[in-house]
């Protein structure tokens, strides 16, 4: 199930003080003897569109179920959705009392019955708690699964998390409930996610939301204090719109939309406009038209409303057209080796094709080709993508500088010969003009004494080495843009 496609079922922002929606629990004690919720104007109020629930010290008030007496120290207040609810999303905005000895909570309980007696299993949901029970007031999610009439006998805890949190601003709690699993956000962040295992502990049945303001069991407790709620809002799923559509328009498709029943007001619209003959219209079926010569990425929009009144928006991509022209870049170029990439991933294949000096290594269909060259020189880039609407291509000329020399012979006693690799001894000032590329060839020893300092030109050095001693040097070879180094072995 798609949160997105969930519509309002319950809402409440407490605007009126009746609190219609609403049951409010009467001197009842669930589980424990420190609080006990009643029903009265100190407890449960609405003011400046706030639900209102209040703690209070009360010495030893007392009330009376099924004949046993119990007596607490603290009243709160509590409230109960009359409605219930299977599945969905459910929100609160609240601002939680954080003070030592605080429980408020926004959760559901599910039972058929009256609350708050458990008659049979029920599943409980606690969409957040606050537990001031200590230095740090924690932010607590569960879910429970009670298995007898007992509420709180043998009940078995899925997903529990307890995480610090800082309190005193009003926060938005968001549970998404379905069918396969169970996320807690808040202020609009996932927080945690549940996910069914196929045991009887996961909520299936209707609920009840529940808001509540309790006192947890701690030294020092604050009394009073109250929790604020803003609304509270319950979403229930519909059928998720599903677009049927080619995700090519060449000339002519229909693209209709499988929605809900209960869906109304269902219109649509083609973007960017300029790429189709008609651009919006109503009903569930578009016929789209290919504007003459349009080309690009496009979008179907359905906007529809469900009965709540709220409007709702199902969108596909689709590909208008031949390919877009695939832009290419160059990256990590390495001497005679290069990388290229196609920026814009929108076509349905890019196959690659080069002219010499220039090879292609590997596959040449994608959106990435390496290339080397065999020499230096200029060669042509093609990328050329294809769709069923047609195909376009792009080149680029580009010169491949692989610079690189050979000594010889090596080792050497009276003359070393320095030949420059085909191609590099001339630079290209266009693909027509190429001129003699200058070089500085230095011969110098491990720890840097030169030995031999010339600039030259061509691609073929005799180097007289007859005065060095016996050893290793280097042999450098520089232009003004390249540079490369070998070893030499000097032996009379």
């Amino acid at each position: 199930m798609d949160d997105r496609y969930a519509q309002t079922i319950f809402f409440d922002d407490f605007s009126s003080s009746q609190l219609a929606n609403w049951g409010k629990e009467e001197n009842w004690i669930r589980d424990h003897t420190i609080n006990i919720w009643v029903n009265n104007s100190n407890t449960i109020s609405v003011s400046n569109s706030n639900l209102n629930l209040t703690m209070l010290y009360s010495k030893d008030y007392t009330v009376t179920s099924d004949g046993i007496v119990f007596k607490a120290d603290y009243i709160s207040g509590e409230v109960y959705s009359l409605s219930k609810f299977r599945y969905g999303v459910f929100e609160c905005k609240a601002k939680f009392a954080s003070q030592l000895g605080s429980f408020p909570s926004f959760w559901c309980f599910g039972q058929d019955n009256q609350i708050p007696l458990c008659s049979k299993t029920a599943s409980e949901i606690d969409f957040v708690e606050l537990k001031a029970d200590h230095i740090s007031s924690t932010l607590d999610i569960g879910i429970f699964y009670h298995h007898n009439e007992n509420c709180t006998a043998n009940a078995d805890h899925h997903g529990f998390l307890e995480t610090a949190y800082t309190w005193g601003n009003y926060d938005t709690f968001k549970c998404v409930w379905s069918p396969e699993k169970v996320c807690y956000y808040v202020n609009g962040n996932l927080l945690e996610t549940v996910w069914k295992d196929g045991g009887d502990w996961y909520p299936k049945d209707s609920i009840r939301v529940i808001l509540s303001q309790q006192v947890t069991s701690t030294s020092d407790i604050v009394a009073p204090q109250t929790s604020y709620f803003d609304y509270v809002k319950v979403k229930q799923f519909f059928l998720a719109p599903e677009i049927t559509c080619p995700t090519l328009i060449c000339s002519t498709s229909t693209a209709t939309m499988n929605v809900d029943s209960a869906a109304t007001n269902i219109s649509w619209s083609l973007t960017p406009s300029s790429f189709f003959t008609i651009a919006s219209d109503t009903g569930k079926t578009v016929n789209i038209v290919r504007a003459n010569g349009a080309n690009g990425k496009g979008k179907i929009t359905y906007t529809f409303q469900m009965p709540s009144g709220e409007s709702f928006i199902a969108e596909k991509d689709v590909w208008v057209g031949e390919p877009a022209y695939p832009l290419f870049e160059v990256i990590e170029p390495v001497e005679c080796n290069f990388l290229y990439v196609v920026k814009n991933e929108n076509n349905e294949s890019v196959t690659w094709s080069v002219t010499p000096p220039l090879r292609i290594v590997g596959p040449n269909v994608g959106y990435r080709c390496t290339f080397e060259a065999t020499e230096s020189g200029y060669a042509w880039v093609t990328a050329t993508a294809e769709n069923d609407c047609g195909s376009v291509f792009t080149e680029q000329e580009v010169y491949a500088d692989c610079f690189d020399y050979l000594l010889s012979p090596n080792p050497a006693s009276a003359e070393v010969i320095v030949s420059i690799e085909s191609g590099s001894a001339r630079q290209s000032l266009s693909a027509n003009v190429m001129v003699e590329v200058e070089y500085n060839v230095r011969i110098l020893n491990n720890i840097g004494t030169v030995f031999y300092n010339e600039k030259m030109r061509g691609d073929r050095f005799n180097l007289s080495i007859s005065n060095l001693k016996d050893g290793n040097y280097i042999v450098e070879v520089k232009s003004d843009k390249k540079s490369k180094s070998k070893q030499l072995v000097v032996k009379h």
